[in-house]
């Protein structure tokens, strides 16, 4: 059973984020969180943002523009009545109107050129996005993978550790009666150790293998 929950990838493991619930993550929710986390990702999607509008900007410079200004106010100051000979107080109007318009006639094949770049431009930085997410993704898979790995490597080292325990203390029973030598004991006691170092190190590498995929994550 637990070959085939491996093989078709249905076991899961905990992972414990500081402050935060424990959450059962599947591989393919580690990859979607590994993948919106990654700051190499984030700077392939800035640049397709960036690689976009350089198209856009490139394809619009062909079209002629149009631009168009007004404005309207008013002074007040002192001027002479032609009638009374008198100063007076008067306000003085005034407005202006322009407008301009550039229309491209012949650039050679500058802006033709310079859209041709910026599609490629575009067509690359797609390409570098799918490249990173794709790496994001296997190397995920990878950490995932280990995980499991030494899972499973960590449940025989309990498994040996408990059989051999279990050995022992029936050769004490018999080492007692006399039925088997007192090197028994003593040979299961080494092996005893030698498991308990064993099943030590299955767990720090799980551990491990745990961190590292956390890290992946950015959890």
């Amino acid at each position: 059973m637990r070959k085939s929950g491996l093989i078709t990838l249905l076991l899961f493991f905990t992972l414990a984020s500081f402050g935060q619930e424990k959450r059962v993550l599947s591989l393919q929710e580690c990859i979607e969180i590994a993948v919106e986390n990654n700051l190499d990702v984030k700077r392939s999607e800035l640049n397709l943002e960036t690689a976009e509008v350089n198209l856009q900007q490139s394809t619009f410079s062909r079209y002629p523009s149009l631009n168009a200004s007004g404005n309207y106010g008013y002074n007040w100051g002192r001027g002479i009545d032609p009638t009374t000979n008198q100063f007076i107080d008067q306000r003085i109007n005034f407005n202006s109107i322009g407008a301009s318009s550039v229309l491209p006639i012949i650039q050679g094949l500058q802006i033709t050129n310079g859209i041709k770049q910026d599609k490629l431009s575009l067509e690359a930085s797609k390409m570098d996005l799918a490249k990173a997410e794709n790496d994001i993704s296997l190397n995920t898979a990878q950490f995932y993978v280990n995980v499991i790995f030494n899972k499973e490597l960590l449940e025989n080292a309990r498994f040996q550790l408990e059989s051999s325990q279990q050995q022992l203390d029936q050769t004490k029973i018999l080492v007692e009666s006399g039925a088997l030598p007192l090197a028994n004991e003593l040979q299961l006691e080494s092996q005893v150790a030698t498991n308990d170092v064993n099943m030590i190190n299955a767990q720090n590498n799980l551990d491990l293998a745990i961190l590292a995929l956390k890290q992946a994550l950015l959890l």
